[in-house]
């Protein structure tokens, strides 16, 4: 056996070991200090022994002290490891259970969205007035109406958090408009009038000028507003414009006068609804094209004729458009019902399929489904005579879900089954909101009982909100525990 032999070697008096043992206790105090006061407190251990000073007149007592402090060093060392150790492995435990909770919730969501299963939620917004559109974002919502009148809701609280005035409502109360188009990110909103008029909110501006105005800014109804980075927005209306206005905060006590517009463009054809992106407007018109704008020059860099591959269609207008930047996929609905899928990365159709029996109102989509909103064939608008087990602001206290009917069975046009789920508001005909899957061979459920006056829908992963019945926004969980 081959044995190798080792020689001990003392520490050596000079300068340098006499540096490392000053430095090396105040560094071990330290250390002991820190991992002290990691553990919460409590009585306090020795920080170290010994003179502070960097020689002593025992050398031989200083080498013994401090061999002790790096046995104790060590030792300290080893437990702090351990404790470290013990400490990472709940937290890689704690962040397991956390993302595996966030998965059974996003897969139970999942299994109701497919399978039609929710609660409604009738939030009632305005006592006489009906809802016109709305935009949704986290847990607030703006909610626009027929009279001109917009609130801000805290969608989770049921509760009001402010209420804005129309354009010219302080001026003459018979003269307003309802809202046609809103834009809203819990910052500040735009909001666009039948009448043309166009206005700019700073939500939490708490001063008496927090609006910019833009009165009878189109000679024709406002078809959508998108707010853009830099202080801007955009708007088009029905007369074929499109422009681009700046919004900065008005100063205190500062009378506010309309701003001109930065871009002016003339789209040549009437507009029926508008997709913004930070750099480009898409905007849907009447011919039956997307044309898609420079928000920074204001030239048409590309006009996409959604009937290029369908010669037997007849030409509708585009009356909901939807783009998903992540795939680059415009989804368009016309007034006859049908969306289309365009890919504007390789160019082409990617989808087409009849979506409702009359126009398309409002598309969103998730990497998972497609919902559309549009009307029906059965015609009319009935007013809500008394429409019970709904929810006003700020009344905690009422019931805060309604259970939906059992599911009946409906035929599509192609005769195959879906769920039909009837709203808790009764009265109402002639919108209805369906929730496809990415085959796109038929409906995963629809929701009927809207009215024709049916023009937003939003949804995120536990929930989908919806207008069309009259003064109430209808709020469907899907989330688990159903």
């Amino acid at each position: 056996m081959f044995v190798l032999t080792t020689t001990y070697v003392g520490k050596q008096k000079s300068r340098y070991n006499r540096c490392r043992r000053h430095w090396g206790r105040y560094v071990y105090r330290l250390a002991t200090r820190r991992l002290w006061l990691s553990r919460g407190g409590g009585e306090q251990p020795p920080f170290g022994s010994g003179k502070r000073g960097g020689s002593s007149g025992n050398s031989e007592g200083d080498d013994n002290n401090n061999n002790n402090e790096d046995d104790q060093y060590q030792n300290s060392g080893q437990s702090g490891d351990a404790d470290d150790a013990f400490n990472w492995s709940f937290l890689q435990r704690r962040v397991h259970e956390l993302r595996a909770s966030a998965f059974r919730e996003a897969r139970s969501s999942e299994e109701n969205w497919k399978a039609g299963k929710c609660e409604q939620l009738a939030l009632l917004v305005f006592e006489d007035d009906n809802v016109a559109g709305f935009k949704y974002v986290n847990s607030e919502v703006l909610v626009g109406s027929q009279s001109g009148r917009v609130r801000w809701v805290d969608l989770e609280d049921r509760r009001l958090l402010r209420s804005l005035e129309a354009p010219c409502s302080r001026l003459d109360p018979a003269c307003v408009a309802a809202t046609s188009a809103l834009d809203f990110d819990g910052t500040v909103a735009v909001i666009g009038y039948n009448d043309g008029s166009l206005q700019y909110w700073f939500l939490h501006q708490e001063t008496v000028v927090n609006f910019l105005a833009w009165p009878s800014a189109f000679a024709a109804p406002v078809v959508g507003v998108a707010l853009l980075p830099g202080s801007r927005f955009a708007a088009a209306s029905l007369d074929g414009r499109l422009r681009v206005y700046p919004a900065q905060a008005p100063r205190p006590d500062e009378l506010t006068v309309p701003v001109p517009p930065l871009v002016d463009i003339d789209i040549q054809v009437p507009a029926l609804s508008m997709e913004a992106t930070p750099q480009h407007c898409l905007v849907g018109c009447l011919d039956g094209t997307v044309r898609i704008f420079s928000l920074s020059t204001g030239q048409c860099i590309l006009c996409l004729n959604t009937y290029a591959d369908d010669e037997n269609d007849q030409t509708a207008g585009i009356s909901a458009i939807f783009y998903e930047p992540d795939t680059e996929i415009l989804w368009v609905g016309d007034e006859l019902g049908l969306v289309r899928g365009l890919d504007l990365h390789q160019g082409g159709q990617v989808q087409r399929f009849r979506a409702h029996r009359g126009a398309v109102r409002s598309i969103s989509a998730d990497a998972t489904k497609l919902v559309t909103a549009g009307r029906t064939t059965m015609p009319g608008v009935q007013e809500i005579q008394s429409a019970e087990n709904v929810i006003k602001l700020a009344e905690p206290t009422r019931k805060e879900t309604i259970p939906i009917p059992d599911a009946a069975q409906v035929l599509d046009e192609s005769e195959e089954p879906y769920p039909h789920i009837e709203s808790t508001i009764l009265g109402l005909s002639g919108g209805s909101v369906r929730v496809w899957s990415r085959s796109y061979r038929r409906p995963l459920f629809e929701l009927v009982g809207h009215s024709e006056s049916l023009s937003t829908v939003q949804f995120d992963q536990n929930k989908m909100v919806s207008d069309g019945l009259g003064s109430v926004l209808l709020i469907n969980r899907f989330g688990s525990g159903l």
